[in-house]
């Protein structure tokens, strides 16, 4: 069980790494942009730019603005990944218990909700668990 905790542990410590370094780049793309906006609009007050340049200027970075707030909407937060870890570490308690009395559909459905992005194989009839490293001993 430990083995395990620490393996989930690893994989969603990782997974908060990437989500925050993506998250810092979104949001610097952001405040690149904010800036850029802050410059257009000096231009046109100091009468570098047209009323019409500036609209269209304004217009495509208000696009790429609404790209990244689209992009970084989805994103989890480190403290959504915290509630993930203590979730799986809940479920990884039952888990021998779920499997063994779980149908073949369930059993698919439970690998399913532990290893989401991988592709479950439907033989799974025969398939046990690995006790050594998934599951505790009851």
């Amino acid at each position: 069980m430990d083995t395990a905790k620490q393996n989930i542990h690893k994989i969603l410590t990782q997974k908060i790494k990437d989500a925050e370094a993506e998250i810092a780049t979104h949001r610097t793309t952001l405040n690149r942009l904010d800036k850029k906006i802050a410059r257009l609009t000096d231009a046109l007050g100091e009468g570098a730019i047209d009323s019409h340049a500036y609209k269209a200027a304004v217009a495509g970075v208000r696009l790429e603005m609404a790209n990244t707030h689209n992009k970084l909407e989805p994103l989890k937060t480190p403290s959504e990944y915290a509630v993930d870890i203590e979730n799986v570490y809940k479920n990884l308690e039952n888990m021998q218990v779920l499997y063994s009395n779980a149908s073949t559909e369930n059993k698919k459905k439970l690998l399913k909700s532990l290893f989401g992005s991988l592709v479950i194989n439907t033989a799974l009839e025969t398939l046990e668990p690995p006790k050594e490293c998934l599951f505790i001993d009851l």
